[in-house]
């Protein structure tokens, strides 16, 4: 019997003020199959600093206040 914990971003949305909202998922497995899910919100706003931000989330946040 294995358990693995991992963390998925679930949802991004970006709103028309370019802040970017963010759902992420945290999935426990047991032996493949998933047992638990949990569910985290947070925003960023358009002047929040985003350098510890994972890949994906700097290119949508850099996409978002460039739209608006």
């Amino acid at each position: 019997m294995a358990f693995t914990k991992s963390t998925i971003f679930d949802a991004v949305t970006i709103r028309s003020t370019g802040h970017v909202e963010i759902r992420m998922a945290k999935l426990v497995l047991e032996d493949g199959e998933e047992i638990a899910r949990n569910y985290d919100r947070r925003v960023i706003s358009p002047t929040d600093d985003i350098t510890n931000e994972p890949t994906k989330i700097k290119q949508i946040c850099t996409f978002a206040r460039s739209a608006t």
